[in-house]
């Protein structure tokens, strides 16, 4: 790399041990040396490999995803996309142990009229979704920001064809949006246009940030809840009793915090202790004007977990904390993965195991010392114990 005398540059390693990696400990360095210099600077790394495979997620690992497919050259915005572009980003969110993006190709927020038809055409929206395919994303239910769950219900015509698109091109059920945090009578103004769109198998997503989709009546109506702030296990256990078939946590913050520490905690371990289904984080990258430029909005910092850049995106340390956050709920999992399968065995060791598993499980909801490098440690000793056993 080029670096001048006196300046500093961040740089992000990742380091994937081989799916036929023997597990154990492996030593090396990383050397660092200026290129006329006779000395250079070491770096210790050490690894360990462990013996078992890490379990798929059980929960909704969601982000807010802002590209479209322009019919111009590459832009560094957050909107505007060549299909190389999404290709890159999709696959980029995609190996961060997401699992599902929103899609916004057709999405009228910034443009005019005319651009909103061509990012809307069905020709479009195939390719999007043939990039979307083969990037490793979930295709078992799609997102769909392109078009308001109340502009859908006014055009069935319209709506009906994206349907059987989505389903052409591999994707399960589609969710509607609704409008992005209405409350009040403005939520319970949608009642018809939803109950229009689930009328013929369309089903409806949300965001709610002032907690009041059971008082307004409207979680009834509801497919997917995306709740703000503080996580509230009785609003999520109510909201699933009303029918609501997944609750999903965000603005816990959203990404325009630097800090890696809350998405590590907040997007991990705490949604597990609230019981909450999964989370739909906001957002990817969302530029309030220069996307490189944090100040030059009157009231938004920009909300970037990476940075655009014309061949892919920078990614920040909060974007690496949050596949962290996934990674400590597949280690949970496994854990559970694990002790389940000794179920019915009255070794006290197993007793002993199960004891364990249960008083991790209530640290995670009563207390707040522990830290997520401290439960995964503690998940790694569960999981291994057990299979000893």
């Amino acid at each position: 790399i080029d670096l001048a005398k006196g300046k500093n540059q961040q740089l992000f390693l990742s380091i994937s041990a081989p799916d036929n990696a023997k597990p154990g400990i492996y030593e090396g360095s990383i050397r660092v040396r200026e290129k006329s210099a006779e000395t250079e600077a070491q770096i210790a790394v050490r690894i360990r490999v462990l013996p078992f495979d890490l379990a798929r997620s059980p929960l909704i690992h969601g982000i807010y995803y802002r590209g479209q497919i322009s019919d111009g050259p590459a832009t560094v915005t957050s909107d505007l996309k060549t299909s190389s572009q999404i290709a890159v980003e999709l696959a980029d969110i995609a190996a961060h142990g997401i699992d599902y993006t929103t899609i916004y190709q057709g999405n009228s927020s910034r443009f005019t009229k005319t651009r909103i038809k061509a990012f809307r055409e069905e020709s479009v929206l195939a390719e999007y979704l043939r990039v979307h395919q083969q990037s490793g994303l979930a295709s078992d239910r799609a997102f769909y920001l392109g078009l308001g769950a109340v502009g859908a219900s006014k055009q069935t015509g319209y709506a009906k064809r994206l349907l059987r698109l989505f389903d052409d091109s591999g994707f399960g059920p589609v969710y509607f949006y609704g409008k992005d945090e209405a409350a009040g009578e403005e939520l319970r103004a949608q009642r018809d246009s939803w109950r229009t769109l689930r009328g013929f198998g369309a089903r409806i997503f949300v965001a709610n940030n002032k907690h009041d989709l059971l008082e307004t009546d409207m979680a009834r109506e509801l497919d997917v809840a995306i709740l703000a702030r503080e996580l509230r296990p009785d609003e999520a256990r109510a909201l699933r009793e009303q029918g609501v078939e997944k609750v999903l946590s965000y603005n816990r913050p959203q990404s325009a915090v630097e800090n890696p520490a809350p998405f590590r905690r907040n997007y991990g371990f705490d949604l597990i202790a609230a019981g909450y289904d999964g989370a739909m984080v906001y957002a990817y990258q969302h530029g309030f004007g220069s996307i490189w430029n944090d100040f030059d909005h009157f009231r938004w910092r920009d909300h970037c977990l990476t940075y655009p850049a014309e061949t892919g995106a920078i990614p920040t340390l909060a974007w690496e904390a949050l596949r962290e956050a996934i990674d400590d709920v597949r280690y949970y999992a496994t854990m559970e993965d694990a002790v389940r399968k000794l179920s019915g065995n009255s070794d006290p060791a197993v007793e002993k195991i199960e004891a364990d598993a249960a008083s991790l499980t209530r640290k995670l909801s009563e207390a707040r010392t522990w830290t997520p490098d401290s439960i995964r440690q503690e998940l790694v000793d569960l999981t291994l114990a057990a299979q000893v056993v």
